[in-house]
């Protein structure tokens, strides 16, 4: 299922950006997630589409950079780069500090992206209840309306031998 979805996304691009579509690829460590969100990532640049994909702390810092280094492009600028690709990969939600800070900074790309109709990815480990904690209620609901919950409930394949990963 989460081929399939990821694949139709990526295939059917044009559409998905009609609608500002979000897909939300969530479960365990190790299933996938991020290589599934970049396969699509790379799909939708051979048609031609931007794409950026960072995790959800990295874009903190992006945003924060200018706060220790004058010379880095401001808040602004960065806000308006991520709001801008045609698709965005948010990797690993849930992961950095979840501050009320962080949750701001987050909405401001995830609203920004929701205004504009932009197509998003995010993947996180975290189910529905965790994840709106970690990003906030506002964001949480904007991901909804044109999003879907992808569902990675299988074993984490980096825990595998080798041999049971068939090498």
């Amino acid at each position: 299922t989460a081929l399939t979805t990821a694949r139709e996304f990526a295939e059917n691009f044009d559409e998905h950006a009609r609608k500002g579509s979000t897909l939300v690829f969530a479960g365990n460590i190790g299933t996938g997630k991020g290589h599934l969100a970049v396969a699509a990532a790379q799909q939708v640049m051979t048609q031609g589409h931007s794409a950026f994909f960072a995790t959800a702390r990295e874009i903190v810092l992006m945003l924060r950079a200018r706060w220790d280094d004058p010379k880095a492009p401001s808040e602004l600028e960065v806000l308006r780069m991520l709001t801008s690709m045609s698709l965005l990969v948010i990797d690993e939600i849930g992961v950095q500090f979840n501050t009320d800070a962080e949750r701001d900074q987050l909405f401001g790309v995830i609203d920004g992206r929701y205004r504009d109709l932009m197509p998003t990815i995010l993947t996180t480990n975290l189910n529905t209840t965790k994840l709106k904690e970690a990003i906030g209620e506002r964001s949480y609901s904007r991901l909804r309306e044109e999003g879907r919950w992808v569902r990675f409930d299988w074993e984490d394949f980096r825990a595998l031998s080798r041999t049971e990963r068939g090498e």
